[in-house]
């Protein structure tokens, strides 16, 4: 995420981000980024946070310290970064939250026409980008492209459904699930609705199974039973035929 805001001798400015926050903030951000890095790069721990004087920034930025603290509010406002006073003299301590800043840049405005943003015509997963991240979008955004080539019908709720299992293995497994799976997860949708599937997706879940078994897709518990009790009378039919042959073979003797 570094090397997004930071290009060798240039400082990169998001455009979502500056639609956000304004150009002058994004560029503090991109300026701290670029701090962290370098202090990074000398084997130095941020992980509790980095120091840099309010003068430093204002002889790099041309900022004035003023405007470095107002910035500084609107990044803490939006949660990109966190400012501590540690030690004596009190010093500022900086924080950047990297991943808030990436599920910002992946699921920001729709105008950006990111590649795993826009899924399935106007709904945005952001709930699925920020819980599984971009490659599973990615898998998504690839169907879509492919559901369009071979007429599949792909309603909300299936997606709503796979999004819930999505997030569940990659939060439990940390794994995804590749194209094949979501085309016949899509498919058992379009078969079987959206009772028998949630329950499928649910039972699949409270069971910490990896896959969704959909030979479970005899869904309820009622139609499970008649299919036991129709299996039984089957049973029962095919050994009264039996029994009946055995008595009409001793009759004929």
């Amino acid at each position: 995420m570094r090397e997004i805001l930071r290009q060798g001798a240039w400082w990169v400015l998001n455009k979502a981000l500056c639609r956000l926050v304004g150009m002058e903030a994004s560029l503090l951000l991109t300026y701290l980024g670029d701090v962290e890095n370098l202090l990074i790069n000398k084997d130095e721990d941020v992980s509790n946070g980095f120091h840099i004087g309010d003068k430093k920034i204002e002889e790099d930025t041309f900022f004035s310290p003023y405007k470095i603290g107002e910035l500084r509010k609107i990044l803490i406002k939006h949660k990109f970064l966190q400012v501590k006073k540690r030690g004596v003299p009190a010093r500022n301590f900086y924080k950047i939250s990297w991943d808030l800043l990436q599920d910002f840049f992946i699921t920001s405005d729709e105008k950006i026409k990111s590649q795993v943003t826009k899924i399935f015509g106007h709904y945005i997963y952001k709930n699925l980008i920020k819980n599984i991240r971009k490659k599973q979008a990615q898998v998504l955004k690839d169907f879509e492209v492919k559901a369009k080539e071979e007429n599949i019908v792909v309603k909300k709720w299936m997606i709503d459904l796979l999004i819930v299992f999505m997030k569940y293995r990659y939060e439990d497994r940390k794994k995804t699930m590749g194209m094949p799976s979501v085309k016949k997860f899509i498919k058992m949708c379009n078969e079987h609705g959206f009772e028998k599937i949630n329950f499928v997706v649910n039972q699949c879940m409270e069971n910490d199974w990896i896959g969704i078994r959909y030979e479970n897709i005899i869904a309820t518990k009622s139609e499970k039973k008649n299919e036991e009790l129709n299996r039984s009378r089957q049973m029962g039919d095919k050994w009264a035929k039996k029994n009946q042959q055995i008595r009409d073979n001793k009759n004929a003797v």
